[in-house]
């Protein structure tokens, strides 16, 4: 379903405050009681959607029905600028995050050793990373070796 005829005078009644807050340009702050690490929500056509998402499809004229995710650049939760969004899947969304998978994806040094990550391919499974010091030792202990370091 596009949004594209709701056009500009839509956009011009949301409340909304103009804040720099440090990207390019400055966040249009949506104004909401939502809280700081919530995304501002609206019904339309008896659906809801995030408000920073259903403003840029509105304004780009696209479909709401995207399987694409709304990454603010700004990283603002209540910005609703659509030259602040960008839509992108869900996998590129989280690593660009500050979330605990995001944190492990830019790894390059082992939490337990500091020994340096390397790629495991394996099919049919997502790839990762292991620790070979870590692995060796985890390896001996099954085998019932002593352990030494």
């Amino acid at each position: 379903m596009s949004v594209h005829i709701l056009g500009k005078s839509f956009i011009e009644n949301i409340d909304y405050t103009i804040k720099d807050k440090g990207y390019k340009t400055p966040c249009w702050i949506y104004n909401t009681s939502t809280p700081e690490d919530r995304y501002p929500r609206l019904k339309y056509n008896n659906e809801e959607f995030t408000i920073h998402r259903f403003i840029y499809l509105a304004v780009k004229g696209l479909s709401l029905s995207t399987s694409k995710h709304a990454d603010h650049l700004c990283r603002q939760r209540h910005c609703i600028n659509p030259d602040h969004i960008e839509m992108v899947y869900i996998k590129e969304n989280v690593l660009r995050g500050e979330g605990i998978s995001a944190q492990n994806a830019r790894l390059t040094n082992c939490r337990t050793c500091g020994g340096i990550l390397k790629e495991r391919k394996r099919r049919g499974r997502p790839d990762s990373r292991y620790c070979p010091k870590c692995q060796y030792e985890r390896q001996k202990q099954l085998n019932g070796l002593p352990r030494f370091k």
